[in-house]
């Protein structure tokens, strides 16, 4: 039997599928209920669900539901804070607003970065 290494598989252009856009929340008025939202960034992204890393990290933040996005490094473009909301283009997250959760840079690759994100939904 032959010991082969592991190789951890590549995310390359062509996962890169999804629409997602970045935005920031404003206020648009003297209530404070009435809030806008400002669009900073949009890309593509591989969306798939939490890893058991993404999970714990979920608990302790007490989210009910996740998922995780990496994106292409933006370097000086943007860069995504705890505090903006993402909107997934795509018809199963219809009508969602998700809060980012965790933003870390890919270790393997340094061209990507992981983001997690959440919902009280």
């Amino acid at each position: 039997m032959m010991n082969r290494p592991y190789k951890k598989p590549v995310t390359d252009i062509g996962e890169l599928r999804t629409p997602v856009s970045f935005y920031e929340s404003k206020t648009s008025g003297p209530e404070p209920n009435q809030t806008g939202l400002t669009k900073l960034f949009y890309c593509y992204a591989e969306v798939y669900n939490p890893s058991m890393k993404d999970l714990e990290i979920m608990h302790s933040t007490s989210v009910k539901q996740g998922i995780t996005i990496k994106i292409r490094d933006p370097l000086t473009d943007y860069q995504p804070q705890s505090h903006h909301v993402v909107i997934i283009d795509d018809f199963r997250y219809k009508n969602m607003q998700w809060n980012i959760t965790d933003i870390r840079p890919d270790v393997q690759n340094s061209e990507f970065i992981t983001v997690l994100l959440g919902a009280d939904a």
